[in-house]
């Protein structure tokens, strides 16, 4: 089954992404692993929906965007199968460095700002190429 390109069709996800921002992370408990696997499909598609949007105001085909919910992930790792964690990327590492200093991870899931790359070469000539593609 088709999921709605409606962004109004999402608002449970939307109200648990928010709370996610919010908090760091939520478990969300369901019924049945079904629903917690149809939930965050749903969850997925919606932030790919809030990129696409963006796109389409741009004017672009391709554009770099960013939503507010980007840094936000789902995880059922250690969960019983009818819960998800939602909630901000997370590493779960140590980085160092060669010579063995540790080296602090900071993760900025803050949005930047959408880019507009309409006067871009590289994208022009990608652009044109498979259009060149397309007509053959």
């Amino acid at each position: 089954m088709a999921m709605s390109k409606a962004l109004g069709r999402y608002v449970d996800v939307k109200a648990v992404m928010d709370a996610a921002l919010t908090h760091g992370s939520v478990l969300v408990t369901f019924d049945s692993r079904g629903s917690a696997t149809a939930f965050s499909g749903r969850l997925y598609y919606y932030k790919s929906l809030l990129h696409e949007k963006q796109r389409a105001q741009l004017g672009n085909e391709v554009a770099a965007t960013s939503t507010p919910y980007d840094g936000i992930m789902v995880s059922r790792k250690g969960l019983p199968e009818t819960t998800l964690r939602i909630g901000k990327t997370f590493v779960n590492a140590t980085v160092t460095t060669e010579s063995g200093e540790t080296v602090p991870l900071t993760l900025d899931a803050s949005p930047s700002p959408a880019e507009d790359l309409s006067d871009d070469p590289l994208l022009i000539a990608a652009l044109n190429f498979g259009k060149s593609l397309d007509a053959k």
